[in-house]
């Protein structure tokens, strides 16, 4: 997601759409490849023992975050809004037995306006580094769909951004991007360091014509594929060296963050993504970021690249979609069972 605050105005910025539906196909023949056939390199992290600092989930799930109700920076065709109109709308549960967390998108009513009501979410904490990990069982998926966890600092694109899990229109891989300004570039891949592919650009500058440094992961980590599996696990290590980010299906998610024991990324092997900090790329480009969950619909991404059951195309014909078929939006939710943060070392 693109979105940044100056002078606390809300302004906006297009996001990468320089996957062409060609382009798109070949990456993900390649991955499919790659995630088939590719030995899996040794872990490179050392050991290191973390501290959880805050837990996301349960019933208290939502007293972590602020409700967003600002029109969508990135002109999405929709109306965030805040818990009590959620509430009102049963866009909200909790399960009392699991402590599952699930987020919809409204898909009862056709609708007008600023779009269909849907979540925004924003931690209430503000991060530097840290390690996250985030058990997600359900992401929302259709066409015109634009969901993303991920997160930003205040004066951006100056303070960065870091975009976990992202895609659009039943994209069957997910995507890992870092957005900053000018002056941060990522050096020439190293298959030791991660399993995943940059695609488009090693600049992870987001102006002057670039749209960050975007990492593809393996087939079925989005989409329906990710959500028919039951699901998975991603986590994203961050610290001034570099950033990794992990993705595992519900079969692979290590040891140690299923039984819930102190996580390791040494026992995880080799991340998705690598994001190598340094003179390529100060960590300070990456500050005060707020971590930020949720759902759009079209927009600079998703609309752009929208394409109809009836041909279609473009934001315009995704926006009458999105307003007159709310039913086509029913698995457009999140389900989540936590989101953890941890701090790195003792105390």
């Amino acid at each position: 997601m693109i979105a940044f605050f100056s002078n606390s105005t809300i302004s906006f910025s297009p996001k990468f759409t320089g996957c062409k539906r060609l382009f798109i196909l070949l990456i993900t023949l390649a991955l499919a490849h790659s995630s088939s056939s590719q030995a899996q390199p040794e872990p490179a992290n050392p050991p290191t023992s973390f501290r959880l600092i805050e837990e996301f989930s349960g019933s208290d799930f939502f007293s972590h975050f602020n409700f967003e109700t600002f029109s969508d920076p990135t002109q999405g065709f929709v109306d965030y809004v805040r818990q009590s109109r959620a509430n009102y709308l049963h866009l909200l549960h909790i399960d009392p037995s699991t402590g599952r967390v699930r987020i919809e998108s409204e898909h009862k009513e056709k609708v007008y306006g600023r779009g269909r009501p849907a979540i925004r979410l924003t931690s209430k904490t503000v991060f530097n580094s840290g390690l996250f990990i985030i058990d997600v069982n359900h992401i929302p998926e259709g066409n015109a769909v634009w969901p993303a966890f991920w997160s930003f600092g205040p004066d951006w694109p100056n303070s960065g951004e870091i975009d976990i899990i992202e895609g659009i229109n039943n994209q069957n891989f997910n995507q890992a991007t870092l957005h900053s300004s000018p002056g941060c570039v990522m050096p020439k891949p190293d298959p030791t360091k991660m399993t995943g592919q940059f695609i488009d650009s090693l600049n992870c500058n987001y102006v002057d014509g670039h749209k960050g440094c975007t990492t593809a992961h393996e087939i079925n980590s989005f989409g329906p594929g990710f959500n028919k599996n039951g699901g998975g696990v991603f986590a994203f290590w961050w610290t001034n060296d570099f950033l990794s980010v992990w993705y595992w299906p519900r079969s692979r998610v290590p040891a140690n963050i299923v039984s819930g024991s102190a996580p390791d990324p040494s026992q995880w092997g080799t991340p998705a993504s690598y994001f190598q900090f340094g003179n390529n790329c100060s960590p300070r480009k990456f500050r005060n970021h707020n971590l930020v969950l949720n759902t759009t619909f079209c927009g600079e991404w998703a609309g752009e690249t929208y394409v109809g059951a009836d041909g279609r195309r473009g934001k315009d014909a995704c926006n009458y979609y999105v307003a007159n078929n709310p039913k086509a939006f029913e698995n457009a939710y999140w389900d989540i069972n936590f989101i953890k943060a941890f701090k790195a070392g003792g105390n």
